[in-house]
């Protein structure tokens, strides 16, 4: 018999960290052996993309073996990601740029920046679901504000007033939202800017799937980075813009007021001084890595659009949807609401062998919804939404 332990840990983890249905039914299945067909598929390196040769090549500096710290970055590390923005006509000084290993560091560092243990950010929903864990790890309480849809995504800006307290400290916005894939547009910011400065909040912006415009609406913002009236912090990463997670490099450029601006730098500066966990190799290699961004981003978008057109060809006419897809790497099907999401995604796995996410990891207001990612190579996809869609006609 096993002794029951209670270990003195930290609230920080009180989550339960037990699978859930789903993922016990798919842990079944691997180890029956059972092929699955995984309509989930985000991590690049292992979708089938072709990388550049040349990607290797740039870890190869001679520099590399030398130890220099930069709390920020190095200088020509930063001027690549500044170089990046000028290229999107969004300007930003090298200086006002933070190297960080990953976009969730770089939302720590803001958390811890910008936060008290107790003290409120505003989140949307539907959402990432890191999101959560991200804040209980720094203490800090995630509320979250919604999305509306009809044809399109849009933010409820009256909801999103109605979601701050005295407690509440920045409000985080995802352009192009991930799952839903729908972009700022220049309305929702100039709301969000409005609440920010009534309120004397910060502005969080992850711009990681900034790049993968599939259907750009007129009104979008591709980037807010530039003089918005309050301090924002925009953040992005190789993990998306180069299809290179393993490097781990992200950053935050600083936007926002001169003074507000200085002292918010100051502030990044002493926590990434603090833990200096970007590494040298890849901070060198950055400048090549993200010249090579164009190839590997033009693979993504093609396959994006592609996937996208065979499920909306595959669910036209069928009692599901798919709903509007602006840009990012997923797609959401609405199932009939006969079952609810999670109910769908296990029939799914169990009569089918298809993975997808049901909606509840994202917080949907609906419970019929499915998400996949658009990211799976494209026989494979094809093959799983066939799939789908016989599960869909024989219920």
């Amino acid at each position: 018999m096993t002794e029951e332990v209670n270990p003195n840990f930290s609230s920080r983890l009180s989550w339960t960290s037990r699978p859930n249905a789903l993922a016990r039914l798919q842990c079944s299945k691997a180890h029956l052996g059972v092929p699955l067909l995984d309509l989930t598929q985000s991590n690049p390196t292992t979708t089938g993309l072709v990388f550049p040769p040349a990607l290797s090549a740039a870890l190869d500096h001679p520099d590399a073996m030398s130890y220099e710290p930069a709390p920020r970055g190095l200088p020509a590390a930063r001027q690549a990601v500044a170089d990046y923005y000028a290229a999107k006509g969004a300007a930003v000084a090298s200086d006002d740029v933070i190297l960080t290993c990953s976009s969730s560091e770089a939302y720590t560092n803001l958390f811890r920046l910008l936060t008290d243990p107790g003290d409120e950010v505003l989140v949307p929903r539907p959402g990432y679901p890191l999101f959560d864990d991200l804040a209980a790890l720094e203490s800090v309480v995630p509320v979250t504000y919604p999305a509306v849809y009809d044809q399109r995504w849009r933010i409820d800006a009256d909801a999103l007033a109605a979601a701050v307290s005295a407690r509440t400290r920045a409000v985080i916005a995802v352009n192009p939202n991930n799952p839903t894939g729908a972009w700022l547009t220049r309305e929702a910011w100039d709301a969000i800017c409005s609440i920010c400065v009534t309120h004397n909040l910060a502005a969080i912006v992850d711009e990681v799937f900034a790049d993968f415009a599939i259907d750009l609406p007129e009104d979008a913002l591709t980037t807010v980075v530039g003089q918005p009236p309050m301090p924002t912090f925009v953040i992005s990463g190789l993990a998306k813009v180069a299809a290179l997670p393993q490097m781990k490099l992200g950053w935050i450029a600083v936007c926002g007021p001169p003074a507000l601006r200085g002292a918010a730098i100051d502030g990044l500066e002493l926590i990434a001084d603090t833990f200096l966990s970007v590494s040298t190799p890849v901070q060198l290699a950055l400048p090549s890595l993200l010249e090579a961004r164009h190839d590997l981003q033009a693979q993504i978008l093609s396959r994006l659009r592609f996937n996208l057109a065979s499920l909306t060809a595959a669910v036209d006419g069928s009692a599901a949807e798919v709903l509007t897809v602006e840009g990012g790497w997923y797609a959401i099907v609405r199932m009939p609401d006969r079952h609810n999401d999670e109910d769908w995604a296990l029939r799914l796995l169990t009569e089918q062998d298809v993975l997808m996410h049901p909606g509840f990891l994202f917080d949907f207001a609906e419970d019929h919804c499915l998400v996949c990612s658009l990211l799976t190579p494209q026989s494979e996809f094809a093959a799983g939404v066939a799939r789908l869609m016989d599960l869909i006609a024989a219920d």
